[in-house]
């Protein structure tokens, strides 16, 4: 969870205007799913089916945290069912924004059998949606996630607009610390 909720904060400094950025974390313990929604930059298509399919596959410029893809390799993994739906601008005049979609199951990622189709679209916001149905194998851990995300408010002091929620309540900050500003949506 650390690395997708990181990634989106990256993508949203992408774009520059970070009142503007949203992240959405959604767990839910039933179904062992975990969505992870932003309106960041969003990854270029060349992005989405290349460095982030590969173990260790980064485009972050050299020095930055991450890209050695041990949480990448654990999520997708486990991964029963995968969908990674990414909208990123490219080109100048006039931009245009192109969406791609990755569809599969962990075991589709590690044989290289992902499926990925990438469509034109001239409008529309940028962003990145991950969304992990987990095997059964894999323990569900409300709790750690509630928990994790809980800290995670406390420590991003940035006017971006956390939603997180664990099966179905909203998660507050870590017990015994003050709320952040910035959590106008929770």
């Amino acid at each position: 969870v650390k690395e997708a909720v990181q990634n989106a904060i990256d993508g949203i400094r992408a774009n520059a205007d970070l009142s503007s950025g949203r992240i959405r974390v959604s767990y839910s313990s039933q179904d062992n799913r975990l969505l992870v929604d932003d309106n960041g930059a969003g990854m270029r298509p060349e992005t989405a089916t290349g460095e982030l399919l590969d173990i260790g596959g980064t485009d972050k410029p050299a020095g930055s945290t991450g890209g050695f893809g041990l949480a990448k390799a654990v999520l997708f993994s486990h991964a029963h069912r995968l969908r990674i739906v990414t909208r990123a601008r490219v080109g100048t005049r006039p931009p245009t924004v192109l969406q791609t979609v990755i569809t599969g199951s962990g075991r589709d990622w590690l044989e290289g059998g992902l499926r990925w189709e990438t469509d034109d679209d001239t409008s529309g916001p940028t962003g990145t949606r991950l969304e992990i149905a987990f095997d059964d194998e894999v323990p569900a851990d409300a709790w750690g996630v509630r928990n994790y995300l809980g800290g995670l408010l406390d420590k991003h002091a940035l006017p971006i607009s956390f939603d997180f929620t664990v099966d179905g309540r909203p998660v507050e900050p870590a017990a015994g610390r003050r709320p952040v500003q910035h959590r106008a949506t929770i």
